[in-house]
């Protein structure tokens, strides 16, 4: 039965699919690394748009997504400590609420609609963009929050390059990549291999036993490893085609919280992905179609030390996913564009706790057109989206966007929109509690940013600062919520606001050999209750839980000739943990030092990097009775042949 059905979903997902490329816009050289600068999407005028750079992508090259968006955003990241479970706070909302895309495929797990940012390898990518707002009449479910974009890039030259990344840090952690990349002006190829071996037996104080004793983190060990292929080429008659292939596992062990004495629970994730593009451009237009589908499994174990404890945890996990669709771009002149598709996706869920096998089909068309105002430097456009899901009735999605010239070194950007999160797999369909009946959560925002720009008007030295003020109010929100006696169910009964603040300033300096690179953001996040569930609940207009109101890092950079230094500081204020918030983790700041140097000869080149990570020894969490580690040391190599 499940071998028909897999051939069923191949077969299925060689229709067609496309939506929200993020096209390569341009390309720059820097000594040590090739640079692949994105745009996210023609037409998301409105929206603040953030691109992690070159140097930053080969300082994390070993790491994982959850380590980089916790350096150099000012987004909350929500980690169980080094190789545990990390997630998402975008703007306040949830970690459902953030789309994680990957080659414009949104990989949100379908049973739990969000990504472990900690089982995501950098190394696997050459683009990785952030989309501040919501944008769910361009992507889809879940975009409520923001969007992580992860993309592979494709670059036609010729080029020969073999690149090998050597880690080692603090806790007898190691990890490895290896790179090779073939292209010439037809043909491009790009494999990456990763294998990380961590044990992350680091001390901690124990503040919840008697005395605060230090003790070593037992049971965290994490072995992963993983194989990524990009293949593209051009033909005749101006057409290309893409493919990406994404197999991963990942064994890891859960450690005890800091309130038990000892775990043995583990978990192992495996992942198959891979995508299919196809792209033919005529003289003013653009057809794409696109196919992916992923097989991805989970199991987790836990098997109770405890005489007093019968019921141990055994769960499996297996969810495929077939996606397809068609897309047409056509340009009317060098001021309208218009764009179009409709994308199809199958989800088959065999999942223990469901008691039998459960399956979705999605039906989505949508719309979009941009109109550029030459006269006034202005351009803007609109986004409409509908879609069908056999389970719950999806409502009509839409955006208004603008952005142009205010003044001589201002400018501005605007964006209204509605947009929706779906219930998960397992909100509707998890014995007992699932209820089949839920609602998408719906939420309308609206955001203001005002930038400052004086990088065309001076050559040596140039500010960058944008401020955005962003609402958002989320009506029919899912909370699992007790019905009956012991019972716990999901229902669309929370109303949420979230509102904020987020400031971002770059400042670069330049003078013969030596740059000086400062930035600084901060995010002030206001996300509360405001619906009542009862006469007296005591968590109406009550901040949400692990949502910090504050959140703030800064950066110096200074390169003289091939060497790099580096200071940052990152400060997160406390944190409640109780809807009520009666309990809360408290405010803490990390601070990193890193000196790295590019050693060159010929065409060849070694990166080396020394770090230290939370120089100045924190004591802190991210999730209550979850210690994360002290001070810690790690040494980067990347070899170039």
């Amino acid at each position: 039965m499940k071998n028909r059905l897999l051939v069923l979903l191949l077969l299925f997902s060689f229709k067609l699919l496309a939506q929200n490329t993020l096209a390569v816009d341009t390309v720059y050289k820097l000594p040590e690394y090739n640079v692949h600068s994105t745009r996210i999407n023609d037409f998301s005028k409105g929206l603040m748009i953030q691109r992690i750079d070159t140097i930053s992508l080969l300082k994390y090259k070993s790491a994982t997504l959850a380590e980089i968006l916790k350096k150099e955003t000012p987004i909350y990241i929500k980690s169980y400590g080094s190789g545990g479970l990390a997630t998402i706070s975008f703007r306040g909302t949830s970690s459902s609420q953030t789309g994680i895309f990957w080659n414009d495929i949104n990989i949100n797990s379908p049973n739990l609609g969000m990504s472990d940012l900690s089982l995501i390898p950098l190394a696997f990518f050459n683009s990785v963009g952030i989309l501040h707002g919501g944008a769910s009449s361009l992507s889809g479910s879940g975009n409520i929050g923001g969007s992580i974009h992860l993309d592979n890039n494709v670059l036609f030259k010729k080029d020969k390059d073999i690149e090998l990344g050597l880690s080692s840090g603090s806790f007898h952690n190691y990890a490895s990549n290896l790179k090779v990349l073939l292209s010439n002006d037809k043909w491009y190829s790009s494999t990456v291999v990763i294998f990380n071996k961590n044990k992350n037996d680091y001390k901690y104080i124990n503040t919840c036993k008697h005395g605060h004793p230090e003790e070593r983190l037992k049971n965290a060990e994490l072995s992963q490893y993983g194989i990524m292929q990009n293949i593209a080429g051009k033909f005749k008659h101006n057409n290309f085609f893409k493919a990406g292939f994404w197999v991963q596992k990942t064994e890891r062990n859960i450690p005890a919280t800091m309130t038990m004495v000892s775990s043995n629970a583990m978990q192992t994730d495996k992942v198959f992905r891979t995508t299919l593009q196809w792209k033919k451009l005529y003289k003013n237009s653009l057809f794409i179609t696109k196919t992916a589908f992923f097989d991805e499994y989970s199991h987790y174990l836990n098997d109770f030390d405890d005489e007093n404890i019968s019921n141990d945890i055994d769960s499996k996990f297996h969810t495929l996913t077939s996606i397809a669709g068609i897309q047409y771009k056509y340009n009317f002149s060098d001021r309208i564009k218009i764009n179009a598709g409709i994308n199809t996706k199958y989800i088959f869920a065999d999942i223990d706790d469901y008691q039998s096998d459960k399956s979705q089909k999605h039906l989505v068309g949508f719309f979009s057109f941009e109109n550029s105002l030459k006269k006034i430097k202005w351009k803007w456009n609109v986004n409409l989206r509908q879609e069908f899901v056999e389970t719950y009735n999806v409502p009509f999605t839409y955006s208004f966007g603008a952005e142009g010239k205010l003044f001589y070194l201002l400018s501005a950007k605007i964006n209204v929109s509605k947009n929706f999160r779906a219930p998960t797999l397992n909100d509707l369909f998890w014995k007992p509690g699932g209820n089949e009946n839920l609602d998408p959560e719906i939420s309308q925002n609206q955001e203001l940013s005002i930038i400052f720009n004086s990088k065309d008007y001076f050559k040596n030295y140039f500010s960058v600062l944008s401020c955005t003020f962003y609402n958002s109010v989320i009506n029919d929100w899912i909370m699992w919520y007790p019905v009956s006696g012991n019972l716990w169910s999901p229902v669309n009964i929370q109303k949420v606001w979230s509102r904020g603040v987020e400031i971002n300033n770059v400042f670069k300096f330049n003078i013969n050999n030596l740059k000086i690179n400062f930035s600084q953001a901060y995010t002030f996040a206001k996300t509360t209750n405001q619906k009542k569930l009862s006469a007296n609940d005591n968590t109406y207009k009550k901040q949400l839980i692990y949502v910090p109101e504050h959140n703030a890092n800064a950066a110096l950079k200074i390169f003289l000739k091939n060497y790099c230094f580096e200071y940052r500081q990152n400060f997160v204020s406390k944190v409640f943990v109780t809807s009520d918030n009666q309990d809360s983790i408290d405010s803490y700041t990390l601070a990193d030092i890193s000196v790295s140097k590019n050693l060159e000869y010929k065409n060849h080149s070694i990166y080396i990097l020394f770090q230290v990570k939370n120089l100045w020894n924190s004591d802190y969490q991210t999730m209550k009775y979850f210690p994360m580690p002290g001070r810690y040391f790690s040494m980067n190599l990347n070899f170039k042949i």
